[in-house]
């Protein structure tokens, strides 16, 4: 992207180095997620007039789960201008996505591909709006052009029928340890294609909502808070969602691994199992 098409930079004061904010991004592909937020909070607080500073926040911030920060770091991003604007447009319509802004999620990547249409994040993210707007057209056409930029990193989704998918659910809950597979018997399993906004909205007014991506959820009052006076006829219910679990994984015995560990942290949830025992089980 040539100079012209670089937003302004707003005032500048000092600047982090270059490799200052690389450390940011190679503490996130060494998947040290909560250690790269915090070096760049560090430098954000050291450089707050620094718009490549406010980007690497951004891509911290999205890493681990945080999209209203995410967001707002994006902002700060455009405001005070940095190196990589495709970049900022990209994380900005992946916060708005997950924060199921999907209209103007899709405006944006609509622009970002316009300026540049090799970016296959953009591909692979206008592929999972078109499809929670279930536009399959749009969806097919954004995960083909990630594969074929990126089938490595993009492989297209490993569609299967709804009897395949009994099957592999079959397969994959076969070998539950104990207590996941006593537990299993006392809640049902649901197949949804996607979760749902009402589906996704959470317990408290403080908390963000389940994104769009999830791959499963419990819904339900867990083992630990269920009283006797609750009706017999009212079991938890553990949703997986099809389109998600098939898009994550590209073939059959990565399908059946995904669901096995999908049920199995749902179970968590029932059981009473708080983040940091699942963390330790292997279940994040």
């Amino acid at each position: 992207m040539d100079d012209e098409q670089k937003p302004p930079r707003g005032p500048k004061g000092p600047a982090a180095s270059p490799a200052e904010v690389e450390e940011v991004y190679a503490r996130l592909e060494e998947g040290e997620i909560l250690e790269g937020l915090e070096t760049a909070l560090a430098l954000e607080n050291e450089f707050p007039q620094d718009g490549d500073v406010a980007l690497a926040h951004a891509a911290a911030a999205y890493q681990a789960g945080f999209s209203n920060e995410c967001l707002a770091a994006t902002r700060r991003a455009s405001l005070l201008g940095c190196e990589s604007p495709s970049l900022q447009r990209f994380y900005e319509a992946s916060a708005l996505f997950r924060l199921w802004e999907s209209e103007e999620a899709g405006a944006l990547v609509h622009e970002l591909l316009e300026e540049n249409p090799d970016f296959p994040e953009a591909w692979y993210l206008s592929a999972q709006i078109h499809e929670l707007q279930g536009d399959e057209i749009g969806a097919r056409r954004g995960y083909q052009e990630a594969d074929r930029l990126a089938p490595e990193a993009f492989p297209r989704p490993t569609r299967i029928s709804s009897a395949s998918l009994d099957q592999v659910i079959e397969t994959a809950l076969k070998d539950l340890p104990e207590p996941f597979d006593e537990a299993l018997g006392e809640v049902s399993i649901v197949i949804r294609d996607l979760p749902d906004w009402e589906m996704a909205q959470p317990e408290s007014p403080d908390e963000e909502p389940f994104p769009p991506d999830l791959l499963g959820l419990f819904v339900g009052t867990d083992r630990m808070d269920k009283s006797v006076f609750d009706p017999a006829e009212q079991p938890g219910v553990i949703f997986l969602f099809q389109k998600n679990l098939e898009r994550m994984c590209p073939d059959r015995p990565s399908l059946i691994d995904e669901i096995r560990i999908t049920v199995w942290h749902e179970l968590a949830h029932y059981l009473g199992f708080d983040e940091e025992e699942m963390e330790e089980m292997g279940l994040e």
